[in-house]
């Protein structure tokens, strides 16, 4: 198992952004990919901003672990609706 971690303040955090589990081809896991800045700070923008901003950690996290995103078998997105703090299904 190789842990992938290329943010620095992911370090301080008691999770993994994604592990790699070695099989014949190699797979990788990740969850929990949010809009964090480099320096550690949240995103206080409209919807449309973190989202891409996730999507972008998503695409250098995957690149990092060498992987490709066109190998990718499954991604669900979750957010937040801000005025009634559920989370939805995007």
């Amino acid at each position: 198992m190789r842990p992938v971690e290329p943010w620095k303040w992911g370090k301080y955090t008691n999770s993994a952004q994604a592990v790699e589990i070695k099989q014949p081809d190699g797979t990788l896991y990740w969850s929990g990919q949010v809009a964090i800045d480099a320096n550690g700070q949240a995103s206080k923008a409209n919807m449309r901003t973190p989202l891409i901003q996730t999507i972008l950690h998503l695409d250098q996290l995957i690149s990092e672990a060498r992987y490709e995103c066109g190998g990718m078998v499954r991604l669900t997105i979750f957010s937040m609706d801000r005025l009634t703090q559920q989370t939805i299904l995007i």
